[in-house]
């Protein structure tokens, strides 16, 4: 069996210098005997996660600001409202931000959008980073849609300004901004597209693409939970190849040690030790089998 990694494949930078922030929270912890805290999955990989909480790291929610004891909170990758921030430097917490700055450079953009506009947030209703954008403190009406069903929604009299969640689905992304594009004209009004998706998936998906042409099938390794990393799964699907979304080895369907070529792709949260143990699975085990 031969085993083909995509091009562009694990971290990406901002994922890489969230885990960094994470490591020198704990260091600060140990040195002065605070408890560290993670807002939320600091990334979306089960396997960082669980790796964080084996280093004493406990994960919170904004509700336990009051409940739990100061110490350093690490606030998520995906990026929190000003009024979240606000809470923990009441409460005394250290706070460390591993906010992708790229997603800070989205929520300055919502700050600094026209006063007269309603901003419009492409995104998952739920997800971490649509949430902070759309709590960015601006006198603006803001709400998130996430398929186009959601323009509905949208006030008609407000010229529009657009900011998307930076892992929101490619495919998903082009059929919002096209019916965003004909409600602003049937509705005589401006619309401004503020931000494109993180560079780091679309260097992705096109090296998914090229992928696609050289295997059987591909497995994409990554967290559940993780936008990015089932959207990478999605476009796998959408080039007409065979494809598997696994968090880990064990996930590996048996069927699959009868191809003879297999790619591997990842989300931007997967970690080098998951992709090299998915590798070895899958060389070693053709020949144990």
């Amino acid at each position: 069996m031969k085993v083909i990694r995509s091009e562009v494949i694990g971290y990406c930078k901002g994922v890489a210098r969230a885990i960094s922030i994470v490591n020198e929270a704990i260091k600060l912890g140990e040195e002065l005997n605070l408890k560290v805290y993670s807002l939320g999955h600091v990334v979306h990989n089960p396997q960082i996660v669980n790796k964080m909480q084996e280093k004493g790291v406990e994960i919170v929610e904004e509700s336990d600001a009051d409940i739990v004891e100061p110490g350093i909170i690490v606030l998520r990758a995906h990026g929190v409202s000003d009024n979240t921030r606000r809470k923990f430097l009441d409460k005394n917490f250290y706070i460390y931000d591993s906010t992708c700055p790229i997603v800070l450079k989205e929520q300055l953009l919502v700050e600094r959008a026209p006063n007269n506009s309603t901003i419009v947030v492409i995104g998952g209703q739920n997800h971490p980073e649509s949430i902070a954008l759309k709590n960015v403190e601006t006198p603006n009406e803001k709400l998130i849609i996430s398929e186009v069903e959601d323009i509905i929604n949208i006030p008609a009299d407000h010229d529009l300004f657009v900011v998307m969640q930076s892992t929101f689905p490619s495919g998903m992304s082009r059929d919002i901004f096209t019916a965003l594009k004909n409600f602003a004209t049937k509705n005589n009004i401006k619309i401004e597209f503020a931000n494109e998706l993180c560079n780091s998936n679309q260097r992705r998906r096109n090296a998914v693409a090229k992928l696609a042409k050289q295997c059987n099938c591909i497995i994409v390794i990554g967290g559940k939970n993780s936008s990015n990393t089932r959207g990478i799964y999605n476009y796998c699907i959408n080039q007409g190849v065979e494809t598997y979304l696994v968090s880990n080895k064990e996930e590996v369907p048996l069927h699959l040690f009868k191809y003879d070529v297999i790619g591997l792709a990842t989300g931007t949260s997967t970690p080098p030790f998951v992709i090299d143990e998915i590798e070895d699975y899958l060389i070693r085990g053709k020949n144990e089998t």
